[in-house]
């Protein structure tokens, strides 16, 4: 069955202006219970997916549940489990089980890397600042000349 026949997409559960990770709330069809789908960013090919993909083998059971699939749509990874508490992504999810039991050292590496600041808002480029430079003066016309007095002829 196709990613489209399983899951409803309901609506994005909240930017991650960091990556172009992507969370989105959904449904099961089949069963109609909620979930959650992470669709990862930058392909399969991403070393930093590759990592999230593999070590997710190594949860414990209690945490395997949460994830209900695996899988590839369009070339881009995902992974759907149930809602996560506090809808967090799951690379933070996944960075936050470090600390509990069951949890494999191999998983607990992931890098999580901090948030990408926005860009600063710049300017006006070079070019438009030309337009919006003053004016060049323009040399003065000299003042026309004095026309002859030929005085009045009858």
């Amino acid at each position: 069955m196709s990613f489209d026949q399983k899951y409803e997409l309901l609506e994005p559960i909240h930017p991650l202006p960091d990556r172009s990770d992507r969370a989105l709330k959904g449904r099961e069809i089949e069963s109609g219970r909620p979930v959650t789908i992470h669709l990862t960013g930058g392909g399969r090919n991403n070393p930093e997916n590759e990592t999230l993909l593999k070590s997710l083998q190594g949860l414990s059971s209690e945490q395997r549940a949460k994830v209900l699939e695996v899988g590839d749509f369009e070339g881009s990874p995902y992974v759907v489990t149930t809602q996560l508490p506090g809808d967090e992504p799951l690379r933070t999810w996944f960075a936050g089980l470090a600390g509990e039991p069951g949890f494999s050292r191999k998983a607990w590496r992931i890098p999580v890397p901090p948030p990408v600041p926005p860009p600063a808002a710049q300017g006006p480029g070079e070019f438009t600042q030309l337009f919006r430079a003053a004016p060049t003066p323009q040399p003065e016309s000299a003042p026309a000349a004095p026309q002859p007095d030929i005085g009045h002829v009858t």
